[in-house]
């Protein structure tokens, strides 16, 4: 009978072709499977596994295999030390993104205002939205997404997170919200061009399409939003958007045309370009 140690050689052996984590995704799916820590695995690495866990374990393994990502085989993912449920009808939370959240929360615990109204458009499984209103649970958010599904998942995430403060609303980019005006927007949005190799990626092959593509290579929901922002943001407000590391200077361009201040970029962890933000100016 096999233990421990040595399915997780196996298998890590199995996935190494695979993934450049494969002795780390080959302990989550164990861990997984038995609803324990990983350090359970490090207690009792002789333990002998029984049959119908090595079924279980190994039917996992063969998903991870095929490149679907560890997140989806788990149904969840860990953003801003929050824990999210996640699938197929959301994109996976990235480390990248955590950089929006940062510069957000710099804006509110600048901010004089007390009361500042929040908007992030396109949420997906919600994650910017919750770490935000995790962190000022004073504040009120709205948060939209086109697809029915992604809302669903981000609605159990707040509720999973003890979330009440965020307003959900389904509808594509500004459409669903006439009238309405916000001192700080940020969002997420499709970057990548149709074309783009990326999309060859095992793991990207398992994301939703629509909330990675955008057309004019990668640019056409960037630019809506940018458009479109002025008229829902108060006068000053803060606009951010996450984008390509090469799309920088388009985004910039975009944002200075249509009138917004004091627009720069940001940069990730990787040194990479990832954020660009403005603010309204006098129309």
């Amino acid at each position: 009978m096999i233990t421990f140690q040595q399915w997780l050689h196996q298998t890590t052996q199995l996935l190494s072709g695979v993934t450049d984590t494969a002795s780390l995704d080959a302990r989550v799916l164990l861990a997984y499977c038995l609803d324990k820590p990983q350090s359970y695995l490090l207690t009792w690495p002789e333990k002998p596994m029984t049959n119908e866990l090595l079924v279980e374990v190994n039917e996992l393994r063969s998903r991870r295999a095929k490149g679907e990502p560890i997140a989806y085989i788990t149904g969840f993912q860990e953003f801003w030390s929050l824990e999210f449920n996640v699938n197929p009808a959301v994109l996976i939370p990235r480390a990248d993104t955590e950089l929006m959240v940062e510069w957000a929360l710099e804006i509110i615990e600048a901010s004089k205002n007390k009361n500042l109204k929040l908007l992030e458009l396109g949420t997906g499984s919600g994650a910017i939205s919750i770490a935000l209103a995790k962190a000022h649970p004073e504040l009120q958010l709205v948060a939209t997404d086109f697809s029915e599904a992604a809302l669903s998942i981000a609605e159990e995430n707040a509720e999973l997170n003890q979330c009440s403060n965020i307003e959900f609303i389904q509808g594509s980019w500004f459409d669903c919200l006439t009238g309405r005006t916000f001192d700080l927007i940020v969002s997420n949005p499709p970057y990548l061009a149709p074309t783009d190799p990326h999309l060859l990626d095992d793991t990207l092959k398992f994301e939703p399409r629509q909330a990675l593509v955008a057309e004019k290579n990668g640019l056409a929901d960037s630019e809506e939003i940018i458009k479109t922002a002025k008229l829902h943001l108060r006068l000053g407000g803060r606009l951010g958007l996450e984008h390509g590391y090469e799309q920088s200077e388009a985004i910039i361009g975009i944002m200075q045309r249509e009138g917004y201040l004091n627009s720069k970029t940001l940069r990730d962890l990787a040194g990479l370009d990832r954020l660009s933000i403005c603010n309204r100016g006098e129309d």
